[in-house]
């Protein structure tokens, strides 16, 4: 299984949201050790995205190895530029 490190921005989403959408982010980003390659390919090079359908928000991953990093967690009315 593959391990997940867990970003700061998530631990802040976590922490200052409602704990139903705490929860889905942080249950399907889990999902991500046993299968890392889920998300779509992201816009940026060796990244992936999970896209969360029930919510606005988007999650940018890369997979090193045996290592999912969550890189950043956008809401998908964000400009991501």
């Amino acid at each position: 299984m593959t391990s997940i490190e867990w970003s700061s921005t998530f631990m802040k989403i976590a922490l200052t949201r409602p704990t139903n959408v705490a929860k889905i982010l942080y249950d399907g980003c889990a999902g991500l050790g046993s299968f890392p390659f889920l998300g779509r390919k992201g816009k940026l090079p060796g990244t992936r995205e999970l896209v969360f359908s029930k919510l606005p928000y988007i999650v940018v991953y890369e997979v090193q190895g045996e290592v999912v990093n969550l890189i950043r967690i956008y809401h998908a009315a964000q400009d991501r530029q």
